[in-house]
């Protein structure tokens, strides 16, 4: 999760699959890791837009800021549920 919050591309993962094979044991091949780091950086994406049409849309119904937090807290709760 910490690389996927980082500000690396989808062009830079190639290049991050030797540092983290030598920097950890898994049993991941290259390729494998490199699918998974893939795969983050488009989770990335998609939580930053998902995050952004929250607050969007509570802004646009004129909703307390309270209830806006709750449904961002409740969508990381979400995630950390599928990350676990």
């Amino acid at each position: 999760m910490m690389i996927a919050r980082s500000a690396f591309g989808p062009g830079q993962a190639r290049q991050l699959v030797p540092a983290l094979q030598n920097g950890f044991t898994t049993d991941l091949s290259d390729s494998e890791l490199y699918e998974r780091l893939r795969l983050l950086w488009q989770m990335r994406d998609d939580i930053a837009i998902h995050v952004r049409d929250i607050i969007i849309l509570g802004q646009a119904r004129c909703e307390p800021p309270g209830a806006v937090l709750l449904e961002l807290l409740e969508l990381a709760q979400q995630f950390a549920t599928y990350t676990d």
